[in-house]
């Protein structure tokens, strides 16, 4: 690989999760790498770590526990490491992907360091430290006193004002903000004057696996996910329930985490456990429609992606980004979030009418194309 190719320093708050912000970053870094020099920098573990992509080298900068939800602003160990890391890294460019665990003030540092800073939201986190932003209907709310009680279990709206005007100064400054979708654009905006550039995230394309003959004429529903109460799980297994208790012939198959009891042992439902994305093609072929119950304000949603490129059909929650990208009817069912019983009419659905047989399926983008977007981003960046 050319030496002289430019430094680019990602920022965020991990780099190893299976998670939206950890994956989209590592795939940005394996197809960006022959034209750019990546480091990642993030916390974890008591410590500031500083990963080269092309050597997979870490190496450990000493760090401050930051705390949260009252995050503060100054973090002089913390501070001290990411410039350590600055000076070693030399960046040509810095592109903050999250700076959750971070101390506030990692945007400004960034930004001082007179090179073009990109900023990525990924979540609600700049608006609230609760980055789901769950139990309220406005952003506007995320300030009240009965939201705090509610989220925090404390009145900390002294803070949280403090916070957003930090915030809001640090983001006005930033060359360049990216969302992966209008949604969630349009969500920060408003509380925020920014303007975005809306990079849809890409996802290794694969091709479906053979699809595996249902020997029960069993309609098969699958759940791909974490189950963090936030994603709905429970709803839909209420909802499936329901629909085993009045006969349905169906089954439910949950890959992502070890089920517990008794969820585990319930009539019709199997939990196969975590999974690698190697598997994914094998994994689809064993489900006929997909189902994503979230509880929150999905900002894109590459599980929904997954689905699509397996060829799976998808019913999903009315809320957040996948509202805005199913088409109720058309190319997927949406039903009200943690609603039972607007989830079992809608598995119901998919037993009694074969329509969605026959919908033409969305192909979600793939990493090549978001990686080209990127890389032309970047490089106007670096020549402005």
């Amino acid at each position: 690989m050319p030496e002289n190719r430019p430094t680019i320093l990602y920022i965020l708050h991990n780099y190893f999760n299976r998670a939206g912000t950890e994956m989209h970053t590592q795939l940005l870094a394996k197809r960006l790498c022959n034209d750019f020099r990546i480091f990642a920098a993030f916390p974890g573990e008591g410590a500031i770590n500083l990963l080269e992509f092309e050597t997979q080298k870490l190496v450990r900068f000493p760090a401050d526990q930051v705390a949260w939800p009252l995050t503060p602003y100054n973090a002089k160990r913390s501070e001290a490491s990411l410039e350590a890391i600055k000076q070693q890294v030399r960046p040509d460019l810095v592109h903050v992907q999250h700076f959750i665990y971070w101390p506030l003030s990692v945007l400004d540092q960034a930004l001082s360091w007179g090179i073009p800073a990109l900023m990525s939201h990924h979540d609600y986190y700049a608006i609230t430290p609760h980055f789901t932003m769950e139990l309220v209907n406005d952003p506007a709310e995320t300030l009240s006193a009965d939201y705090c009680r509610k989220v925090f279990q404390a009145d900390i709206t002294e803070y949280l004002l403090k916070r957003r005007e930090v915030i809001r100064n640090s983001l006005s400054r930033f060359a360049v903000h990216i969302s992966p979708s209008k949604y969630l654009a349009g969500e920060l905006n408003r509380i925020f004057e920014i303007k975005f550039n809306i990079i849809e995230h890409g996802i290794e394309p694969f091709e479906a696996g053979v699809r595996e003959k249902n020997s029960n004429d069993m309609l098969r529903f699958g759940y791909i996910g974490s189950l963090l109460p936030q994603k709905g799980w429970l709803s839909l297994i209420e909802a499936f329930c329901k629909l085993k208790q009045a006969g349905a012939a169906a089954e439910l198959i949950i890959f992502g985490g070890t089920l517990p009891e008794p969820h585990s042992k319930l009539p019709g439902i199997r939990g196969l456990g975590v999974y690698e994305q190697r598997d994914l093609p094998q994994i689809l072929a064993q489900i006929d429609v997909g189902i994503i119950p979230s509880l929150f304000r999905e900002t894109f949603s590459l599980v929904l992606s997954e689905f699509w490129m397996g060829g799976v059909p998808v019913a999903a929650s009315r809320i957040g980004a996948l509202a805005d990208r199913i088409s109720d009817g058309v190319n997927g069912k949406l039903f009200m979030p943690g609603d039972v019983t607007s989830i079992t009419e809608t598995l119901s659905w998919f037993l009694s009418d074969q329509t969605w047989q026959s919908w033409k399926l969305p192909r979600p983008r793939d990493v090549g194309e978001m990686a080209t977007e990127y890389k032309a981003l970047y490089r106007a960046q670096l020549t402005t």
